[in-house]
């Protein structure tokens, strides 16, 4: 199996590598852009569309620098939406004590985005990718959460803790699929404040097991929106789930999500459309939780 990316020059790859031996991991680090640079992420060469640091309009609003990431969707070099790291974010992320990799998200494309970290080894012999973390299209800025213990990933090479323990390259990609490589998306997306924390931190991964600590409804967001919402939930144990939209008079508008999950974090998007696709009227509605014995609902504003 082959990780490199289809485009990327391998000899400027391997120069880099030797050139920037990678950094200890310290929990608490963090990417913020303000030095006005990429901070090492890059996506390879050549590509028409590399990362950029854009010098306002990050999560902190004027003069707060974020990472920029574009891609064309079309073909060759650039179509995909890909950028890696090779130097503070490699090493042995067991070590550190780490549990999940924080970061301010903003979609500001057309296309809602399936964001994933893969991790691998100098030589791929291991790698795997966390799961999903979903950004609807105009998103403004959200804080996104990957848990990335070993028992959080899915394995593309190897092992989940060998490509951990001994990471060379981090990258960060849009695939709906736990696979590698991408397929092609248009899309422009920022980054910003990308930072690691432990395990058992607030917003991290508990020490023990990957699973949340209670069932309920984690973020809605954004609260007001137009034109989607990313509705993120947990799951504490194995249970019959049900994620549905209703209006203020009970009237049931669409099923966002209905199945049998296992304990973990997953997030839906709703497009302010009913079951027949039809989109709704602007105002409150509430979306409802029900997840074994355990319901959760939170008051949703639609803006048109």
């Amino acid at each position: 199996m082959t990780l490199r990316h289809p485009y990327m020059n391998a000899i400027a790859t391997a120069a880099m590598l030797m050139a920037a031996p990678a950094l200890a991991l310290t929990i608490g680090q963090t990417d913020t852009f303000e030095d006005g640079t990429t901070s090492g992420w890059t996506s390879g060469v050549p590509n028409p569309l590399p990362p950029q640091n854009v010098a306002t309009g990050g999560p902190g609003g004027a003069n707060d620098n974020y990472l920029q990431l574009r891609s064309s969707g079309t073909f060759g070099a650039g179509s995909r939406l890909v950028a890696f790291n090779l130097g503070q974010w490699a090493g042995d992320y067991g070590t550190a004590g780490a549990g999940s990799v924080v970061m301010d998200v903003n979609n500001f494309g057309a296309t809602d985005l399936s964001l994933r970290l893969l991790f691998t080894d100098l030589a791929g012999t291991n790698a795997a990718v966390t799961p999903v973390v979903a950004v609807p299209s105009g998103s403004g800025w959200m804080e996104v959460q990957f848990a990335i213990k070993a028992t959080d990933l899915v394995v593309l090479a190897g092992s989940a803790a060998g490509a951990l323990a001994a990471t060379s390259e981090v990258r960060l990609m849009h695939n709906p699929l736990p696979t590698f490589p991408p397929a092609p998306v248009a899309a422009t997306v920022g980054i910003d404040n990308i930072e690691l924390r432990a395990a058992g931190t607030p917003s991290g991964v508990d020490d023990t097991a990957a699973i949340p600590r209670a069932t309920g409804l984690n973020t809605v967001y954004p609260n007001p929106f137009n034109p989607r919402v990313a509705i993120s939930y947990a799951i504490e144990d194995a249970s019959a789930v049900r994620v549905a939209v209703h209006d203020l008079e009970g009237r049931l508008v669409r099923v966002l999500e209905e199945g049998t999950f296992a304990a973990g974090t997953r997030t839906v998007t709703w497009d302010g459309t009913d079951g027949r696709g039809r989109r709704q009227a602007s105002g409150a509605y509430v979306i409802e939780l029900v997840a074994g014995a355990r319901t959760d609902r939170r008051t949703v504003t639609m803006l048109k």
